[in-house]
């Protein structure tokens, strides 16, 4: 009895595990494979009208989104401020020079780039957008405890 449960066990979590994943046509996987290489820890996501990857590239996690063509829709990476393009990481350290900045949301949709970058200074948390010219403003601010 302990056998026949411990396999309809297993048979479940390993049936499980493969519900989770998508099919993912042609196109998309065509599309990814030739943009990203050597990425770790890919997950899918089916939706009705695109598809959502998650991933690691080159330290940087990232979220990808395709419609069912292939086409890349818009994106979103994680990464330290120091991997901004050159002249915003300077246009924000001349600005914030007591504060320090920890962290980069860069968010593209089409061909539209944002930059959100997560600044602590010594009585608050602010959030700062950032456009590829360098132009920025304060999208959020609170209030250190």
């Amino acid at each position: 009895m302990k056998k026949i449960l411990a396999i309809v066990l297993s048979f479940v979590v390993f049936s499980s595990t493969f519900a989770n994943s998508p099919i993912v046509n042609e196109k998309v996987l065509r599309s990814f494979d030739q943009t990203f290489t050597n990425v770790e820890s890919v997950k899918w996501e089916e939706f009705k009208d695109h598809y959502t990857v998650s991933f690691m590239h080159a330290g940087i996690q990232s979220v990808v989104n395709y419609d069912k063509d292939g086409q890349m829709l818009s994106s979103i990476r994680y990464y330290l401020p120091k991997m901004l393009p050159l002249y915003i990481f300077n246009k924000l350290k001349k600005e914030y020079t007591n504060d320090t900045l920890f962290g980069v949301t860069e968010v593209i949709y089409g061909e539209d780039v944002l930059y959100f970058v997560k600044i602590e200074s010594a009585k608050n948390w602010i959030t700062v957008k950032i456009d590829p010219s360098g132009n920025s403003e304060i999208y959020k601010k609170y209030r250190k405890g």
